[in-house]
């Protein structure tokens, strides 16, 4: 393969890019698994055991956790879809397709202020 030395630098810069881009989306795939478990263990040790034993209600529950298990839903479809996506990186179904849209957002009964607008 001949190239021309204008290529092979900018050959050079596309793998440096790839190279930064997959470090990157490495580092955001473990943290969202990272809060995906630890929220997964809120719910576990905590929420559950609250709602389960009845040691107090449920009004107070969802004082104290909020929207907690709505919260870990969309994390974990959101880490999945990370998953999928680093798995299959050139399916074109795919591409451009990481996070959570304004109609999957209303799936989630969860409104945010950002989408308003």
């Amino acid at each position: 393969l001949n190239l021309s030395d204008q290529e092979k630098e900018e050959l050079k810069q596309l793998e440096a890019t790839f190279t930064l881009r997959k470090a990157n989306l490495a580092e955001i795939l473990s943290t969202e698994e990272r809060y995906v478990k630890q929220l997964n263990a809120c719910i576990k040790i905590w929420l559950e055991p609250l709602r389960s034993k009845q040691l107090i209600d449920e009004s107070s529950i969802r004082t104290i956790f909020s929207i907690l298990e709505v919260i870990q839903k969309l994390h974990q479809d959101l880490l999945e879809q990370l998953q999928r996506r680093l798995l299959h990186p050139f399916n074109h179904q795919h591409r451009n397709s990481i996070g959570i849209s304004k109609e999957q957002l209303a799936a989630y009964n969860v409104t945010s202020p950002t989408f308003d607008e």
